[in-house]
């Protein structure tokens, strides 16, 4: 008992930060796995063979129930929510719990997207992308291209959990329609976001061009924390005396080319490419020091954008993230200064 209670009192009454799903406390099951046979032991042994039996009936009903709720939200049973929770008002557990922190729904939301596309590849992106793939169809693996991080400008599709995923700085899911969402008790698991517009019926494609340009208004947050210095063909970041917290930085490169032709179809209701790296990508620690560097293309180029994605702690503790807009070079074109 003391095992049990001691340590979860100590969490409430401390006000500890707990990670996801209280990772941390699992060794809470084990002592109330043990109070919990000990319990229906003692209840069950307490009386006559009546009692037993109604004991007997009142735990069988209790994992029935929960076998039965979580054969109704089959394939996802991992996103089993009990009765004290509210699970009927939309949104609501989405706001409060991870559901589903390691992307075990992502096969599901290619099973749909592929429903959706009766013939033809499709190329998306997405975390745990072999794992997921690998529970397809044969028939269905070879219509689906996976493609890898430094891809994703690529990609027709981007399958998400909503967490963390973002491009340009922004999060995906604030200009990028959702096309198929996953949902269990009201709430969405996962969705299938459409990057390429040309992907999406004229009534998704309006408001998703509306957001994107709400999205991309560039109002500088904060100074700078890392410096640009362009040679050549090349964009180098720095940051000086770099902490371990600075490896998790984003640098956003927006790359508006003369002629739009250039872009890669799908970029094209964008105006610009986006050329972003994550530090965890191509960066190196140098010194001391993080350098990250990005090619830039060979075409004539109208203006760039240059930012960094940095993150930011609430009072809560939790990292958040916003946009800093190191500087803007513009009319840039190769041979120019």
């Amino acid at each position: 008992l003391a095992a049990f209670l001691l340590p979860a009192a100590h969490v409430v009454l401390s006000g500890t930060h707990l990670y996801n799903g209280w990772r941390q406390m699992y060794f809470l099951y084990a002592p109330l796995v043990v109070l919990a046979a000990f319990g229906l032991r003692t209840l069950a042994t307490a009386g006559g063979r009546v009692w037993r039996r109604a004991i007997s009936g009142l735990a069988l009903s209790g994992v029935g129930a929960t076998m039965l709720a979580m054969a109704l939200i089959h394939p996802l049973p991992f996103v089993y929510f009990n009765y004290f929770v509210d699970r009927a008002t939309p949104g609501h557990l989405r706001a409060r719990y991870d559901m589903d922190y390691y992307e075990m729904s992502f096969a599901s939301a290619l099973a749909h997207l592929l429903a959706r596309l009766p013939a033809g590849p499709a190329h998306v992106h997405m975390k745990n992308a072999e794992l997921n793939w690998s529970l397809l169809p044969a028939a269905d693996r070879a219509r689906v291209f996976v493609l890898s991080e430094t891809a994703t400008h690529h990609a027709d599709y981007y399958i998400t959990n909503h967490r963390r995923h973002i491009r340009s700085g922004r999060p995906l899911a604030a200009y990028a329609p959702s096309i198929h969402d996953i949902k269990v008790y009201n709430n969405t698991v996962a969705s299938v976001l459409a990057v390429n517009v040309s992907r999406v019926e004229a009534h998704i494609a309006a408001p998703f061009e509306a957001a994107h340009h709400r999205t991309l208004a560039r109002t500088p947050t904060a100074r700078a924390e890392a410096d640009i210095h362009w040679q050549g063909s090349t964009l180098t970041f720095l940051m000086r005396n770099c902490a371990p917290a600075d490896t998790w930085r984003r640098f956003v490169v927006d790359v508006y080319p003369r002629d739009a032709e250039r872009l890669p179809s799908h970029r094209r209701v964008f105006g610009f490419e986006d050329l972003g790296v994550d530090f965890g990508e191509r960066g190196v620690l140098v010194h001391g020091d993080c350098v990250v560097r990005t090619v830039l293309p060979r075409h004539p180029i109208d203006r760039i954008d240059v930012g960094q994605f940095a993150p930011i702690a609430n009072k809560h503790n939790e990292r958040l993230g916003r946009t800093v807009w190191l500087r803007r070079l513009a009319h840039w074109e190769r041979g120019s200064q």
